[in-house]
């Protein structure tokens, strides 16, 4: 059997379309739709995210959808095996007791994978991927049951540590809450 060189490695391609002013990302995701989902209370979400070049960002955000009185703390984690590891940035919290955007100034330059953070107090409905219409995340998915590969989203009932507490449960791509802004 001929011998048959590695892959080659992950391709990057270094060049990309830069808009007049700022624009909000999930960096390594792609979809075309949103939706609402109810978040559970003192449940963070980890959303895996990949930055492909080096990017500045300077803000991080959700968007409330439906309201109810708490707070939402923004945070994101450095990657280590797949797993959310150390905190690198404790945004800080916000209000989710009014709808709209919500966000925090931020000021961070990421390449590679990393987990962005969210944790709310009280049980608002946030906007994230609507997985009815097709997406891509960042990563793979994790297979629940037969052809089920939709969760990529990892969580547990929890606060903020460092090093991250290890998620216990992976759900859907429809809470992918938060969201960076490019600096401009």
């Amino acid at each position: 059997m001929p011998d048959f060189p590695p892959p080659p490695a992950f391709i990057v391609f270094p060049q990309g379309l830069k808009l007049p002013g700022s624009r909000y990302v999930l960096p390594g995701w792609e979809f075309s739709n949103t939706m609402d989902s109810v978040v559970a209370a003192n449940r963070i979400y980890y959303i895996p995210i990949f930055v492909a070049v080096k990017t500045k960002f300077d803000r991080i955000c959700i968007y409330v959808a439906a309201a109810v009185s708490g707070t939402a703390k923004l945070g994101i984690y450095s990657w280590k095996n797949g797993m959310p590891d150390k905190l690198l940035l404790n945004a800080g919290t916000i209000s989710h007791g009014t709808t709209g955007a919500k966000e925090l100034i931020i000021d961070i330059e990421l390449q590679g994978y990393y987990f962005l953070a969210v944790r709310c107090t009280g049980a608002p409905t946030l906007r994230g991927a609507n997985i009815g219409f097709g997406y891509t995340s960042a990563v793979y998915g994790l297979g629940t049951a037969v052809a089920d590969f939709t969760r990529v989203i990892l969580s547990i009932v929890a606060d903020f540590t460092d090093p991250a507490t290890a998620p216990d449960v992976a759900q859907d791509a429809s809470y992918s809450f938060v969201r960076l802004r490019e600096a401009s």
